[in-house]
């Protein structure tokens, strides 16, 4: 894993210099997966169904791990759409089509969001750290300002809770995941700031 980098902010007023506010949070620019969280959450998982894999001899047995998916390799896999109804904002597709996938998410990254030069952090405030505009920078109506960037972890099954419950930079997909910016994440977890 790549070494953390603090973020850096000015007071409230922006005056003075930059400061380094204290970690967590670490700063990063990619999701960040833990894959022996994911695959414990998906062996701990109860069976959903009864595949059958074949055994020796050629007979079909049940497997142990009948109706469990494999571990996510990247967080292209967790945080892309899967909805039959939902369409893809890079190419225009619906996210069921085999031709969108992660390539397309990793374009999508890549060419869409609001360089991050032009957000500051400010503060601390009352009420903390906050994400304001840069000076002189204006954002179009309808501009894309960046993703939410954290720790992906599997959504709590009820026997297995979830692992930062009070969190308030949690980011909860239904059916997908948890984002969850509170020890690393990129800019945006500053963005519900009320200073």
């Amino acid at each position: 894993m790549a070494k953390d980098t603090p973020f850096k902010a000015y007071n409230l007023e922006r005056r003075g210099l930059l400061h380094t506010i204290p970690t967590p949070p670490a700063k990063t620019t990619r999701h960040r997966m833990d894959r022996q969280v994911w695959a414990r959450a998906i062996s701990e998982a109860p069976s959903t169904g009864n595949a059958a894999v074949k055994g020796g001899r050629g007979k079909k047995r049940k497997s142990r791990k009948a109706g469990r998916g494999r571990p996510p390799k990247s967080a292209a896999d967790v945080v892309r759409c899967r909805s039959q109804e939902a369409m893809c904002l890079h190419c225009g597709r619906y996210s069921d089509d085999p031709a969108c996938g992660p390539k397309c998410y990793t374009s999508f990254r890549a060419s869409t969001f609001l360089p991050s030069s032009s957000i500051e952090i400010r503060g601390p405030g009352e009420t903390g750290y906050g994400a304001f505009t840069a000076p002189g920078v204006r954002i179009s109506k309808g501009q894309w300002l960046d993703e939410y960037i954290g720790e992906l972890l599997p959504l709590p099954s009820p026997d297995i809770p979830s692992k930062n419950p009070t969190s308030l930079y949690q980011l909860w997909i239904p059916g997908t995941a948890i984002i969850d910016a509170s020890r690393a994440g990129n800019w945006t977890r500053f963005i519900n700031s009320s200073c």
